[in-house]
């Protein structure tokens, strides 16, 4: 399988290319292209299709099409290609299950098929800025009393103390701590200490706050995860993914 640093060196080694030469030049055109080129069309009639075929050809244009366009690192402006055989290999050989969650609360999350008659993951989103402390509580408490919720998103906040915690200052810093302390507090409110947190920490706007408040004294604890975005890597994003590795790469 493709190493993590080889993922890493493709950041430096890609084709140079601004992002809006990435994204009009390349990724539009290519995913027109891709679309008329495999069929794929929207049916209104049938918005949750179960055709196999359908499936099949949506897979083979989705791999194609990664294989064309790769992906974009705004911090070098590079494209990082990767191979069909490269992507499909990584495909078999990614987890298909992970555990999130303490005591109660522990649970695992599972990749799920086609036809696949097993729970889904419950997932509850809260992702956006609270204006103070106590409408965040009651917005985490809220979501933790869910019984179906497995997992949450938390909350963002501006404030810390109630002055703006400008971006990348110190004050950034303790205010994303805060807001995963806040949050540890709403979920033991509602009985759930144990519930995970898997949008990670939606304050930190860059690795400094990020890092400080994935701290398991005070910040997000080893069962907790990380939403990750998969088409525009940035460094600090890809930080993310090392932040989860068992250990350092050889």
């Amino acid at each position: 399988m493709l190493s993590f640093l080889e993922v890493i060196d493709r950041t430096e080694t890609g084709q140079l290319m601004s992002d809006q030469d990435y994204y009009l030049k390349l990724y539009v055109p290519e995913l027109n292209k891709v679309i008329n080129e495999y069929k794929i069309k929207y049916n209104p009639d049938t918005p949750l299709p179960s055709d196999d075929a359908l499936a099949d050809t949506v897979f083979e244009a989705a791999v194609d099409f990664f294989s064309r366009v790769g992906a974009y690192c705004p911090d070098t402006s590079r494209v990082l290609r990767f191979t069909k055989e490269e992507i499909l290999q990584a495909a078999s050989e990614a987890p298909s299950e992970s555990t999130f969650g303490e005591g109660p609360d522990r649970k695992v999350m599972r990749s799920r098929k086609p036809d696949d008659h097993t729970a889904p993951w419950y997932h509850c989103g809260g992702g956006i800025y609270t204006t103070s402390e106590a409408i965040f509580m009651n917005q985490v408490e809220g979501l933790a009393n869910i019984k179906k919720a497995n997992s949450l998103s938390i909350p963002s906040s501006i404030y810390f103390k109630g002055k703006d915690a400008r971006v990348r200052s110190p004050q950034e810093v303790l205010t994303t701590i805060k807001t995963v302390s806040l949050a540890r507090e709403a979920c033991r409110l509602a009985g759930r200490p144990g519930l995970p947190i898997l949008n990670g920490i939606s304050t930190a706007t860059g690795p400094i706050s990020m890092f400080a408040a994935s701290h398991p004294n005070f910040g997000l604890r080893p069962s907790d995860g990380f939403l990750v975005d998969s088409l525009a890597e940035r460094w600090w994003w890809i930080l993310r993914h090392s932040l989860r590795l068992p250990s350092i790469p050889a």
